[in-house]
């Protein structure tokens, strides 16, 4: 039997030099995008057209709006560490420009040290640098 992955949004939230630079992209969308990460993570063997339900990766405090997504588009986003997937209208910070608009959400494109941030602490860069250092 397999464990099931833990999700530790403790690991999600950056260091606190990220968090005071107002610049960079906030805690919450890097904690969501960590939680939807494992929720992807966790779908087991599905076809690239079935529906996830993730939350918005928006900068909005507080917003844990539900988001359905396909797995084939979700694997498009997650191509690209400094994009996040967001509830149409929830797009607003000069870091950030909408590169994506589809039915029930929209993809935001981070620029600049929010860009940055977003590839150091990139859940999928992570893992494959974890992996290759078991290699």
């Amino acid at each position: 039997m397999t464990a099931s992955p833990q999700i530790d949004c403790r690991r999600a939230r950056p260091a606190d030099p990220v968090h005071r630079d107002r610049t960079s992209v906030v805690p919450n969308e890097l904690l969501f995008r960590e939680v939807n990460e494992q929720i992807y993570l966790m779908r087991g063997s599905v076809e690239a057209d079935a529906e996830l339900s993730i939350i918005c990766e928006c900068e909005r405090r507080g917003c844990v709006k539900n988001l359905h997504i396909t797995v084939e588009d979700y694997e498009a986003v997650r191509r690209f560490p400094t994009r996040f997937v967001i509830k149409p209208g929830h797009a607003g910070s000069e870091h950030e420009r909408v590169v994506e608009a589809k039915s029930g959400f929209v993809v935001v494109e981070k620029a600049g040290p929010a860009a940055r941030v977003a590839i150091r602490l990139d859940p999928r860069r992570r893992r494959s640098a974890r992996g290759s250092s078991h290699s």
